[in-house]
C-alpha cells in the first residue's frame, strides 16, 4: 500500500515513533521493531536501506556497543524494552516492523477536558500560591490501517 519500513531521521520522527508504539504496548509481542538501518555494505558503518544514506539522527542503546557487535550482527531495532532505543542483531531474526507512509497525518491530537487548580508555592500571609491549569486528554485520530 506504499508504506515504507522506517529509519528516524530525527528526534521529532523517533518521539513520534515511540508514542505510536506506546498506545501499542503489551498487545504487540515482543516489542522489538525492525527499522530500515544497516551495516550490511560496510561494517560498522551504519545506513538507511531505502536510499543508502548516512544516519543523521542516532538513538543507540547503551548496551549496544556497535564498534564490537559481531560481523553477524547487521541489522537494527527499536527496543520497547529498552525504552525504544536502537540495538543490532543478526538481520535473520523474527521480529516485528514499523512501517510509515510519508504525508500521513498525526495519530493524536490534543485536547482540553477540563481544568484544575494546583499549589506553586507556599502560604503568603492570607493568599497562597494556586493557579488554574488545563487538564488535556488525547483522542485517537488515525487514518485507515496502512499495509507496509
Amino acid at each position: 500500500m506504499g508504506g515504507s519500513l522506517l529509519a528516524p531521521v530525527s528526534e521529532a520522527m523517533a518521539t513520534a515513533t515511540e508514542a505510536a508504539l506506546r498506545r501499542t504496548k503489551g498487545t504487540i509481542h515482543p516489542g522489538n521493531f525492525w527499522l530500515d538501518i544497516t551495516d550490511l555494505l560496510n561494517p560498522k558503518d551504519f545506513i538507511t536501506m531505502a536510499d543508502k544514506k548516512k544516519l543523521s539522527y542516532k538513538d543507540w542503546s547503551l548496551s549496544s556497543n556497535i564498534t564490537e557487535i559481531p560481523d553477524t550482527h547487521n541489522c537494527v531495532y527499536m527496543s520497547e524494552a529498552l525504552g525504544y532505543q536502537w540495538m543490532v542483531t543478526s538481520c535473520t531474526d523474527k521480529m516485528n516492523f514499523v512501517c510509515y507512509k510519508a504525508g500521513l497525518p498525526p495519530t493524536t491530537e490534543r485536547y482540553v477536558v477540563g481544568t484544575t487548580r494546583v499549589y506553586r508555592g507556599r502560604y503568603h500571609g492570607r493568599y497562597s500560591d494556586w493557579v488554574t491549569e488545563d487538564v488535556y486528554g488525547f483522542r485517537d485520530i488515525s487514518p485507515p490501517s496502512q499495509d507496509c
